[in-house]
């Protein structure tokens, strides 16, 4: 029986070559949530053969030819997997052929960000999950990698991650966008700081996991072990240091006031009503099913929600599966739903959804739209 992985490959390459059934896409699907890791190998794959216009030429070719060279010709000592047995280099190869090549080359580089530099000759096309020092995830996918220090990040869906080529020198610095969660490694003459757009965070050595999505009310920090600092963009003089199992929220004023108060908060300006935002810690939140830190549980595959409101969880499930969900009645937005979702696929979710909650759906391609 094939491993996961080889699995994942066997599928990619029947779904580029147009030649892969609804099962099989479904298989895929549930694979890629069970195997995380294998996310970002199989974007980059997917992101050069959708950037082709034509995939019978011989720029083609060279262009993935060129990502085999470099695995052929770099070292990679770190690295534990090597190409599967079917995965022989060849050089006169038919495409098919060469999916399945530039797909083991994927499993062999998992996480080399310094190779996929090679995938294009035009720099002015790379896009910018391809780039170096830039790491960014679609909706519906997460990937983990290794940033030069060893410490390992996972990066949730609908996130970015980016360093410059000083990382590691003086400091480690990188700056999120999205979800994340850090395990760093431990350097008390180089702290780790995350920039995001309202906190930074510094750590020595340390785990813990960072909410800070675009547009969303609240802000998260939640740390598993060790300590971090954590200073507010808008109260720099405030220092604000976590134990284990604790979290910090920063909540927008405009989410947390009553409309009568946010009245008389109109004339401020975003600086002001940023400045205002409240501020919380409280214990990180375990699943009552199997103890498992809600936080910390999509790193694990696990989609947990716990007396979460309809419209919150549709966000994420909006990220976990790459679609778009809308309401068309209003009164189910502020339902409060319990759950966990692990292999399911959407539709599978929502029907779940529905035994505790009382909606009808329709599903056009990726879109969704809620009622009653």
């Amino acid at each position: 029986m094939p491993s996961p992985a080889n699995r994942i490959w066997t599928l990619m390459a029947r779904k580029l070559n147009h030649e892969i059934s609804v099962d099989e896409l479904q298989e895929l699907e549930q694979l890629l949530r069970q195997h995380p890791d294998e996310h970002y190998a199989v974007e980059i794959i997917t992101e050069q053969w959708e950037q082709s216009t034509n995939r019978n030429t011989a720029d083609l070719e060279k262009s993935f030819g060129k990502l085999w060279d470099a695995i052929e010709t770099r070292e990679f000592n770190q690295l534990t997997t090597a190409p599967p047995e079917p995965f022989i280099p060849q050089r006169n190869y038919s495409l098919k052929k060469l999916v399945w090549l530039c797909l083991a080359a994927a499993s062999v580089i998992g996480i080399g960000i310094f190779v996929v530099n090679l995938l294009s000759d035009n720099a002015a096309q790379k896009t910018a999950y391809i780039t170096p020092n830039e790491i960014t995830t679609k909706y519906g996918s997460k990937t983990k990698l290794l940033l030069p220090d060893s410490t390992q990040v996972w990066l949730n869906s609908g996130s970015k991650l980016t360093y410059n080529n000083n990382y590691g020198k003086k400091l480690r610095e990188v700056k999120l966008t999205g979800e994340a969660y850090f395990d760093v490694v431990k350097n008390p003459d180089k702290p780790f700081i995350i920039h995001t757009e309202r906190m930074d965070i510094k750590v020595l050595g340390t785990a813990f996991n960072v909410k800070c999505y675009p547009g969303e009310k609240q802000v998260e920090t939640s740390l598993i072990r060790g300590s971090i600092e954590v200073t507010l963009k808008s109260r720099q003089s405030e220092k604000i240091i976590l134990k284990p199992n604790e979290k910090l929220i920063l909540t927008n004023d405009e989410y947390s006031r009553s409309s009568a108060n946010n009245k008389k908060q109109a004339g401020k300006t975003n600086r002001e009503r940023v400045a205002e935002a409240l501020v919380s810690i409280m214990p990180v939140t375990y699943d009552n099913a199997d103890k498992e830190i809600i936080e910390t549980a999509w790193v694990h595959n696990k989609l947990v929600f716990n007396k979460e409101r309809f419209e919150d969880l549709a966000l994420r499930m909006e990220r976990w599966y790459g679609v778009s969900i809308s309401f068309k009645d209003d009164r189910l937005r502020n339902n409060r739903i319990t759950g966990t979702f692990e292999n399911e696929t959407v539709q599978q979710a929502l029907q779940a959804l529905q035994y505790t909650t009382r909606f009808k759906y329709t599903i056009d391609k990726n879109e969704i739209i809620l009622f009653r």
